[in-house]
């Protein structure tokens, strides 16, 4: 789902992840995902490597953007 989104980062590089919105009857299926992928190896790494990869795009926005006097 992330790799689909676009997020900006401040600027010491840290991602402003999106909130997630859900309704109450999924709140524990959720929360257990989270929890599983939390001490998932393989998970952490993806996860890394998708913000560290929208960090290089927002890089490679934020040097194409123009400043208007």
């Amino acid at each position: 789902m992330l790799e689909r989104m676009q997020f900006p980062f401040d600027g010491y590089g840290n991602p402003h992840l999106p909130t997630l919105h859900i309704g109450p009857d999924l709140e524990e299926s959720v929360k257990r995902v989270l929890e599983e992928a939390d001490k998932d190896a393989d998970a952490q790494a993806r996860l890394k490597a998708i913000i560290d990869k929208k960090r290089e795009e927002w890089n490679a926005h934020q040097d194409r953007r123009k400043l208007v006097d």
